[in-house]
């Protein structure tokens, strides 16, 4: 596409003579509302700059695959586009919707892996140092979460087709810390005898916190193409890493008067104070804190999106950036970053649009007029 200093595409694309070459895309909030498919005029725009030019579109949520690229972008893509503009389109999410829900046999219940990707996944448990580092952050964040929680004998653990689920313990307090190891070695064990990696689980509860200890997802878009998915046969697929989440609840009983947000900046400034390594934090949304493998964040599936498109620069849209986990995408080369949140985010690297999706689809009507 031709590039023509007019409205805030003047501050989108940059002097060089680099062509652009992809546009990415956060989904909720940016994309499409939270929950919500893409809307027939975005079907129609995506479809429109596919057509007019050789740019790549990349697509890229924390939210499942299977249960939210699937049936809000992919399908209603697949059922309008020519497949020979498949290999332009790039979907990223997690394989199996960590942390969401399914129903079975009319009952809700957990699910962290789906079993079809369980084979292919590294398990990661926190070894001693790092469940005393967690113990320390549960001490500094007390006064958000009274502690009114019962503590167990033991933990008890059960089989669940190919995981185990650890029962609830409290990590701030000596016995907690002792349980919780048992706990993991436990579930170690388990996994070394069955010869598959396990995902575990242990929770906080009380209507504030849970900490989700799960498994460290790698790259598998080569494997993926051999595994049956409920998945159109559109576009390239890969996974984010997805792993442990910090998550406050819509209902928080002991802290009144306190949105989540305000809660979730005051454990964002706690954790940047602890040292744990490869791993980092990242507010996810408005509900939720992340806690990612270095290199399993949004960050590197736009990096495994330049590599795939391999010359030119990104166009990004978010709305995440002031906090969110938009954020370390405003450190990669060669992307021009937009937000699209409602209120207005000011960073460097960064030009704020607003008006989420419809933000979205301004900027794109503007790069059609252009061509």
């Amino acid at each position: 596409m031709k590039k023509t200093k007019t409205s805030i595409l003047s501050e989108l694309l940059p002097d060089s003579s680099e062509r652009l070459s992809g546009i990415a895309f956060d989904l909720d909030g940016t994309l499409a509302p939270a929950g919500y498919a893409i809307s027939e005029e975005m079907v129609y725009l995506l479809k429109k700059i596919l057509e007019k030019s050789d740019i790549s579109l990349a697509f890229i949520t924390g939210s499942s695959m299977e249960h939210s690229l699937f049936p809000r972008v992919a399908k209603p893509l697949a059922q309008e586009l020519d497949e020979k503009y498949y290999t332009r389109l790039y979907f990223y999410g997690d394989g199996g919707g960590a942390g969401g829900r399914v129903k079975k046999e009319g009952r809700e219940i957990h699910f962290y892996v789906d079993e079809v990707f369980q084979k292919y996944m590294e398990p990661f448990l926190f070894q001693e140092e790092e469940l005393q580092k967690i113990s320390i952050l549960q001490e500094e964040i007390h006064h958000l979460f009274p502690k009114n929680f019962s503590e167990l004998q033991r933990p008890w653990i059960f089989k669940k087709e190919d995981y185990i689920q650890i029962c609830p313990v409290e990590l701030h307090s000596e016995k907690g810390r002792k349980l919780a190891k048992e706990a993991l070695q436990i579930l170690e064990t388990e996994a070394k005898r069955r010869g598959i990696p396990l995902s575990g689980k242990i929770n906080r509860w009380g209507g504030t916190l849970d900490i989700f200890i799960s498994t460290w997802q790698e790259w598998i878009s080569e494997i993926i193409q051999d595994i049956p998915l409920a998945f159109p046969r559109v576009g390239r697929r890969s996974f984010l890493g997805r792993t442990t989440q910090m998550l406050i609840k819509p209902v928080n009983p002991f802290v009144k008067g306190e949105p989540r947000q305000k809660i979730l900046e005051n454990l964002g400034h706690i954790l940047k104070k602890l040292d744990f390594k490869d791993i980092h934090f990242f507010p996810a949304g408005r509900t939720a804190i992340d806690i990612l493998k270095q290199g399993c964040s949004k960050k590197s599936a736009l990096r495994h999106f330049q590599k795939e498109i391999q010359e030119g620069y990104i166009l990004y849209f978010g709305d995440e950036f002031q906090s969110g986990n938009d954020a370390p995408l405003l450190e990669l080369e060669r992307v021009s970053a937009v937000s699209v949140a409602q209120e207005k985010e000011e960073k460097p690297g960064l030009t704020w649009q607003g008006g989420g999706s419809q933000g979205v689809v301004k900027i794109l009507r503007e790069l059609l007029e252009k061509e």
